[in-house]
């Protein structure tokens, strides 16, 4: 029974992996998952934290269906290669959010976002 004039605690949306990949390992448990878990890719590490930014920055059904199931398939420079599942994808994401895909890029590499090129393809 909910007492009078009692509401729960707000609920904070949760994009799986993000929140794990930020927080820190339990006491004791950081050198058995480094082991286990091999080398973390740079690019890996990068795109996660720019999904991070943009994961506050839109609907969470935009995300789910655009960004979500993205990679950064390759880095040169500051030139920054997506790969997305569909073709659909890639036209919104052209079209409609590179401009905040790269503000993103550059609040994580500390680089000006007018710098930055992208590039979308389908895998």
């Amino acid at each position: 029974m909910i007492k009078q004039g009692f509401l729960p605690p707000p609920v904070t949306p949760r994009l799986p992996g993000i929140t794990e990949f930020f927080s820190s390992p339990p006491a004791g448990e950081a050198e058995s998952q480094e082991e286990t878990a091999g080398p973390v890719d740079p690019n890996e590490r990068l795109w996660t934290e720019v999904l991070g930014q943009l994961y506050h920055q839109m609907t969470r059904a935009t995300f789910d269906t655009l960004l979500k199931t993205t990679q950064l398939a390759a880095r040169d420079g500051l030139r920054f290669t997506v790969a997305t599942k569909t073709p659909f994808a890639v036209e919104w994401l052209e079209n409609r959010l590179a401009s905040l895909i790269k503000r993103a890029i550059a609040a994580v590499t500390g680089e000006a976002s007018e710098q930055i090129e992208l590039n979308f393809i389908v895998t």
